[in-house]
């Protein structure tokens, strides 16, 4: 089915998806920092990194309510269902676009995978880390003598007192 689209609005979802594409791969390049940084235990960097992640994900997120704003309204120019995806509405677009939407669609879907890869990595190993932190305190530290709190956020706060000197961290 070929549909006749006014391109300026084809231009607008291409130049969206690229946008997208470039983001998902800022991301995950954040991600891998992020990841070094656990790795190092330093966390004054990765305090620094973990809000570089945080406003990278706002900024994919808005661009992923663009594309589904525009995927919604070509899925109303070719009478589908306005919930479909991109994948679903190529095959109504110009037979010459096809290939670059498939490429780009793919290529998204590709980079969103790898990210979700590497944020489970990364929650892996801060819990890890969380254990590993847990169980040196309880090594060092009498019985009893350990506090976990949790903030509004859900970030962990572990303290402890070795002698009369307090100790805290925060995973």
């Amino acid at each position: 089915m070929n549909s006749v689209f006014d391109l300026t609005s084809l231009e607008e979802l291409t130049k969206v998806l690229r946008q997208e594409l470039e983001e998902y791969g800022a991301l995950l390049t954040l991600l891998v920092e992020q990841q070094e940084k656990i790795l190092n235990r330093d966390p004054e960097a990765l305090f620094k990194i973990n809000e570089k992640v945080e406003r990278q994900m706002e900024t994919n997120q808005a661009l992923l309510k663009r594309r589904q704003q525009l995927v919604g309204d070509f899925a109303g120019q070719l009478e589908r269902d306005k919930e479909s995806t991109l994948s679903q509405l190529i095959s109504g677009f110009p037979e010459a676009m096809q290939p670059m939407f498939h490429s780009l669609a793919e290529e998204i879907n590709n980079l969103i995978s790898s990210a979700r890869r590497k944020v489970k990595q990364n929650q892996v190993l801060l819990s890890r880390l969380s254990e590993v932190a847990e169980e040196l305190l309880h090594a060092v530290t009498p019985e009893g003598s350990i506090n976990k709190t949790y903030d509004r956020q859900g970030d962990l706060s572990i303290s402890a007192e070795l002698g009369k000197r307090p100790l805290k961290t925060t995973v």
